[in-house]
């Protein structure tokens, strides 16, 4: 076979691939399909076959090492370890309270890092609706920030009665105040 026939060669067998798989396309789609020429539709495949490549490639990413020591972890290398252990929990509860402590000392009421969700569950003292604003602002954001530090990719702030009074951003990078007043009871009836 000459090399300089081969394309040529390969060409052909690909229409022929091409006429087939139309033909045993539903009706509808052979109608759509049939006004595009080979030429294009080979286009479309390859570009198709390339994005497929492309985001395939990067959801793959290798696995974090095991963890050094409780004082500095982080999430990517909680997920590595079997189980997370008091160990892992304790080591995120320490380092959101060391934040915390900065703004407003004893504010925490608790710290529940979910490790297979990547989010963070803060319950902050009934306290929380006597600050200022901008203390308010200054801790929400504090916690926020140690908690992508983390490798957390969501935080929740609630009161003692599981209202979520801040939470992260969707879009941006500060943090979404709810609630700077206590939420009003509901009237009895």
């Amino acid at each position: 076979m000459d090399d300089q026939n081969l394309p040529q060669l390969l060409w052909t067998r690909w229409n022929r691939l091409l006429d087939q798989l139309r033909s045993r396309l539903p009706s509808t789609l052979q109608s759509r399909l049939s006004a595009l020429s080979n030429t294009v539709l080979t286009g479309l495949i390859g570009g198709l076959a390339v994005l497929l490549w492309v985001i395939g490639s990067n959801s793959s990413s290798p696995s974090s090492a095991a963890i050094a020591s409780p004082n500095d972890v982080s999430v990517d290398q909680m997920e590595s370890a079997p189980d997370f252990g008091p160990e892992q929990i304790a080591a995120v509860q320490d380092q959101i309270s060391a934040i915390a402590e900065k703004f407003e000392p004893e504010i925490l009421q608790s710290v529940q890092p979910d490790f297979r969700q990547s989010m963070l569950f803060v319950t902050i003292e009934p306290r929380w609706y006597d600050l200022a604003p901008e203390r308010q602002d200054a801790l929400a954001q504090g916690i926020w920030q140690q908690a992508q530090t983390l490798s957390f990719e969501k935080l929740k702030l609630k009161d003692p009665a599981a209202f979520t009074i801040a939470r992260s951003p969707v879009v941006g990078d500060q943090v979404i105040i709810l609630w700077r007043r206590p939420k009003p009871e509901a009237p009895e009836i």
